[in-house]
C-alpha cells in the first residue's frame, strides 16, 4: 500500500497526467516505478507508456505490467531506443 500514495501523487499532482498521453517511467521495475506503470495503464488510461529497466528480466517483468516498451539502460544505445519508442514524445 505505501508504494501506491506517492506513484499515485507523482501522476495526479506533479505530472497532471491525463488519459491518453504518454509516460516515460525511469526505474520502472522498482518498488514506486512499477505502480506507475500499472496506475497509468490501468487507472489513468495512458496512451504509451516506455518504461526504462536494468535488464532483460526486468524488461520482461515490467511489460507485464503494462509498459508498451521496455528499454534496458544497460544497452549502448538506449537513448535512441526511447526516441524510437515514442518518436512523438512524453508528457510525462
Amino acid at each position: 500500500m505505501s508504494n501506491i500514495r506517492p506513484a499515485y501523487w507523482g501522476l495526479v499532482d506533479i505530472l497532471k497526467f491525463k488519459p491518453g498521453q504518454n509516460l516515460l517511467v525511469s526505474g520502472a521495475a522498482g518498488a514506486v516505478g512499477n505502480v506507475v506503470v500499472q496506475l497509468a495503464r490501468n487507472v489513468f488510461g495512458a496512451n504509451k507508456i516506455v518504461a526504462i529497466v536494468g535488464s532483460k528480466e526486468k524488461a520482461d517483468y515490467i511489460s507485464k505490467l503494462g509498459a508498451d516498451v521496455a528499454v534496458n539502460y544497460k544497452d549502448p544505445n538506449y537513448k535512441q531506443a526511447i526516441k524510437d519508442a515514442c518518436p512523438e514524445g512524453f508528457d510525462g
